[in-house]
């Protein structure tokens, strides 16, 4: 598809009718190709036309077209990223998602949820949402790999689409550009409405917001959503593999060294999550030494049991254990909630245990009324 939209272009600007034109086209090709780099096309894009010009004069010259093929000596691009683009924060993007306008934030959030580039976004139907099975169809006709899938969304933001598709909001966006110079041929029944320019209309989005498009960790631009997508989803907790098939990547070192990226703040937490590990055994040495209750057991006729009655499950309860053994009280979450915390502190070492106690120093907090709680450690 890529590479049919590249041939199609080249043809325009060649102004060539007949396939034995291409015979001495490499000064042209050459210039057209600088043309595009001063536009600010990125090294890997203008490689992409540079290698489907090229391919089809090999093809040509093959099949005895012409005789020779005229681009043999063309010189390979550059492929190195002239610039990085940085993942947003998450005040970023609550700033950016309230002064977007309705269409524009919709399609920001599902590109944020998803990491979806903006022509697999573009090529959504009201047919791609699947609410029973809570995502999105992706078919191989269009999305970048050429492989359909599935890419799971928010239960809240399945249901915000959902009322967006019955308010027909990109059905009557698409109608309203119709024969502008901006129009872009649209779907049947789009889910989402995305200008021909999403990058334009992103850059506004972002001075409107009061976002610095450029910073020392990179720019933003409309693929930058995907960078952020990546972000978040190993800050998420994710493993590799799961982050790898989220982002629909052949390998994992695309996905770790070309989209995930570091925060400071969280290289901060990450340290301290260290540190608490191995300098507790300072902390419990200065404290003194405290002994730990037995698990008890019950004598059966000479032998122990190792069945464990109501009453004695309730003796061995953690809490209750650490009670009796003269550590401070600690205060219990139900489980749903502190695996939630835990989730939520991002952290391998999270103080909150399997049982969910909080121990003394720690507080669990709510987040905005959010569903999901917090775990901080006081003073």
């Amino acid at each position: 598809m890529t590479r049919h939209r590249h041939l199609a272009q080249w043809r325009e600007r060649l102004g060539f009718d007949m396939l034995s034109e291409l015979e001495g086209c490499l000064p042209l090709v050459e210039a057209e190709l600088r043309a595009l780099q001063c536009k600010g096309l990125a090294g890997r894009t203008v490689a992409q036309h540079a290698e489907s010009i090229k391919a089809f004069a090999k093809w040509c010259q093959t099949r005895h077209f012409i005789e020779e093929d005229p681009l043999t000596d063309l010189t390979a691009f550059d492929k190195t990223p002239q610039s990085t683009r940085r993942a947003m924060t998450a005040d970023e993007v609550q700033r950016l998602l309230r002064v977007a306008p309705v269409e524009r934030k919709i399609l920001y959030e599902v590109a944020l949820c998803t990491g979806l580039r903006a022509n697999e976004l573009r090529n959504l139907t009201t047919d791609h949402l699947d609410a029973e099975r809570g995502g999105l169809r992706l078919d191989a006709d269009w999305t970048k790999n050429r492989k359909g899938g599935f890419q799971p969304l928010p239960e809240d933001l399945i249901q915000r689409l959902r009322e967006f598709v019955e308010e027909r909001t990109a059905v009557d966006r698409y109608g309203f550009t119709h024969g502008r110079c901006d129009a872009v041929d649209a779907p049947s029944d789009p889910l989402l409405y995305i200008q021909k320019d999403p990058a334009k209309a992103f850059t506004k989005d972002l001075k409107a917001a009061e976002i610095p498009k450029h910073t020392k960790e990179g720019k933003l631009d409309f693929h930058a959503l995907r960078v952020t997508y990546t972000t978040l989803v190993i800050e998420a907790g994710a493993s590799v593999k799961e982050a790898q098939t989220l982002l629909r990547h052949s390998n994992p070192q695309l996905t770790m060294n070309t989209y995930a990226r570091t925060r400071e703040g969280r290289l901060a937490d990450v340290t301290e999550n260290v540190g608490r590990v191995v300098l507790s055994g300072h902390e419990r040495a200065s404290s003194g030494h405290q002994v730990a209750p037995k698990w008890p057991q019950k004598e059966n006729g000479g032998k122990k049991s190792d069945s464990v009655s109501e009453d004695d499950a309730e003796d061995c309860d953690p809490l209750s254990m650490a009670e009796r053994a003269g550590f401070e009280p600690a205060v219990r979450l139900d489980r749903t909630t502190a695996f939630e915390a835990a989730a939520f502190n991002h952290s391998a070492t999270s103080p909150v245990s399997g049982d969910g106690i909080v121990p003394k120093g720690w507080e669990c907090v709510l987040l905005d009324g959010h569903p999901r709680a917090s775990v901080i450690k006081l003073g």
